[in-house]
Parts: C-alpha cells; structure tokens; sequence
C-alpha cells in the first residue's frame, strides 16, 4: 500500500515565493501542496482541504498572517492544524502582536533547504503530538 504524502497549504502573495516553496516541498520533502495567493482564498481553501501542515506569509496585501492565523483557530474543522509563519523579519513578535513562541513556530527568509525541511518535519511531528 502506497504511503499517503501529508499536504502542506503554502499561503503567500508573492508568485515566486510560492512557486520556490511548493517545488522544494515537493521534489525534497516530498510533501502534497496546495497553494493560495490571498488570505480570504486561503481561509476558504483550508477548510475544505483541511491539510497536515499550514505555511502562512506574515505580511500580504489583503490580510496579515496573523488575522488569518486567528480566524483558522476559531473555526472547530481547522483549529488544530499546526501553522508556521514565514516572515522576512528577524523576531516574528515585531510584526504578530499576539506572538506565543509555546505554540507559534516560524521560519525566516531566506531560509536554507535544510533548515526549512527540517523546520516542517520538526513541525509535522509535534503537530501529531499535540
């Protein structure tokens, strides 16, 4: 029997930021990926997707990481995927104002492939913990 690839959902609004992760996940980690450009496109996708794993762009045109984080947290179908947020900005708390380094993991750009693999499959273990 084949085993089931988990799905990580990229969220960001740059197109070569989403192209450059979806193929590192795919061809390195050999994750399953489903992308969004916009935050209300992600809020929607997630639900019916419902991945393994949520990599989410603190900062976007229409929403910010953060108000999104919040609104997959208050939905029941979506609260207990586990999320990194992928910010350009050395300590993530400057720009998330409800940061909590207990439950909230991030990667910043740029990022080497074996931090960013790691830092997913680090994540995926404990999100299956939890």
């Amino acid at each position: 029997m084949p085993k089931i690839k988990p799905t990580v959902f990229v969220v960001d609004d740059d197109q070569d930021t989403l192209e450059a992760m979806s193929e590192i996940l795919e061809d390195f980690g050999g994750y399953e990926v489903r992308v969004a450009k916009t935050g209300q496109l992600a809020i929607e996708s997630i639900q019916k997707v419902l991945p393994d794993l949520i990599l989410l762009d603190m900062k976007m045109d229409d929403m910010t990481g953060e108000q999104i984080y919040q609104i997959l947290q208050e939905n029941p179908l979506t609260c207990h995927i586990p999320v990194i947020f992928v910010t350009g900005f050395d300590k993530p708390e400057n720009v998330c104002k409800s940061w909590n380094p207990s439950v909230m993991y991030s990667i910043t750009k740029p990022f080497t492939l074996d931090d960013f693999l790691a830092k997913i499959k680090n994540r995926l273990v404990l999100g299956h913990q939890n």
